[in-house]
């Protein structure tokens, strides 16, 4: 997810020329954005190597994006959005890759029956844990952030840059979404086809439900960072990555809860492996703060040893945090994150700490979430 931030080809602007010209009579666009930035006191320990502190101004996945949709009559209508990565602070130096509309950028139609999506967006299975465990994915900030790949939890989720979807409406209750993504990224003898689909129940106060993704002739052994590539690089006809999930979620006046299992498997020349991992998380939401807590466990790599597996494999996760809303629309946000990895597993979290193997971790972040 990224965005522009040279001399040549500016955001604001655009989205602003973007948000302007659009005609209010006949369509709606909307200019939005998310700035959020936080101090963190990192604490690095394990390993052999000396203890290693530092102080640094670490962004906590800001964005900015401007969305919009022409109504067609009958309950259908024209959708797009263009979103974009910042860097509010930047110790990894990553906003030199942020590029125009490198979040989620599409088009595509609302309807009765839900909604279809073409272009660069979350596929199926990035979003399951959205859709099932919403007190799960709620996290405060970055620092608390355990999803995606090289972190502990949906490391098969993906931002397809090729890829339709479908999100249905509820009927009854019951939600399907549905994605096929890296369309038309076939070369030689590989086709990385990216297949993916929740379905669940959602009531008044629970939901419950389950997810799928399958990386066809795509070769990764089970590391804490799994090989995701499409372009022949890392592409092996008969190799695989493949996870499920199951999540439940249930809230009753202040309180959230959520349980969650994930199993990530490869098929990797003609070896197997698989990975578990599982989670919980409370949230209390009352007036203007909110607290989070949450654990998670990745169990070491079970199958054959040259697919991954092995002992020392797996890592835990301890996050806690808090928010004020200091204002409508901006919130003070605190959170300790403890995460401790195995002789051979190097997980990380979402604002980025460079860690090695057997490697763990504190992370102590006081920071400011902005809206608009």
């Amino acid at each position: 997810m990224k965005t522009v931030c040279g001399d040549a080809d500016p955001i604001l602007p655009v989205l602003l020329a973007l948000f302007l010209l659009s005609t209010p009579a006949n369509a709606e666009a909307q200019l939005y954005g998310s700035l959020r930035s936080g101090v963190e006191y990192v604490h690095i320990h394990g390993a052999g190597s000396p203890v290693s502190t530092q102080f640094r101004v670490a962004d906590q996945t800001s964005r900015i994006g401007a969305q919009g949709s022409d109504p067609l009559g009958d309950g259908w209508a024209a959708i797009w959005r263009v979103e974009n990565r910042l860097h509010i602070g930047d110790p990894n130096k990553s906003a030199g890759n942020d590029l125009w509309g490198s979040r989620n950028t599409y088009v595509g139609l609302q309807s009765p029956f839900g909604s279809l999506k073409a272009g660069q967006d979350d596929d199926a299975y990035k979003t399951s844990t959205g859709t099932l465990t919403p007190a799960f994915d709620d996290t405060f900030n970055a620092s608390t952030d355990p999803f995606g790949n090289g972190e502990l939890i949906r490391r098969l989720g993906q931002l397809d840059n090729s890829i339709i979807g479908f999100r249905s409406t509820l009927l009854y209750g019951l939600g399907l979404n549905l994605s096929i993504g890296h369309i038309g990224k076939q070369g030689g003898n590989y086709n990385p086809l990216s297949l993916a689909a929740t379905a669940y129940y959602q009531g008044e106060r629970f939901r419950i439900g389950g997810g799928w993704k399958t990386l066809n002739d795509t070769s990764s052994r089970l590391s804490s960072k799994l090989t995701l590539k499409d372009d022949g690089s890392a592409n092996n006809p008969g190799d695989k990555l493949s996870a499920f999930d199951f999540g439940m979620n249930y809230s009753c006046l202040n309180w959230s809860s959520s349980i969650y299992y994930e199993r990530t498997a490869t098929h990797y020349a003609g070896a197997q492996a698989d990975q578990d991992d599982m989670a919980a998380a409370l949230v209390y939401k009352k007036d203007r703060w909110a607290i989070y807590a949450s654990y998670i466990r990745m169990l070491d790599v079970q199958g054959d040893v040259s697919a991954g597996a092995g002992p020392g494999t797996g890592a835990s996760q301890y996050n806690l945090a808090g928010y004020y809303v200091v204002a409508p629309k901006t919130r003070l946000v605190v959170s300790i994150v403890k995460l401790e990895n195995g002789a051979h597993a190097s997980f990380n979290q979402s604002s980025g700490v460079n860690v090695k193997a057997g490697q763990s971790f504190w992370i102590f972040t006081t920071g400011l979430r902005a809206d608009f």
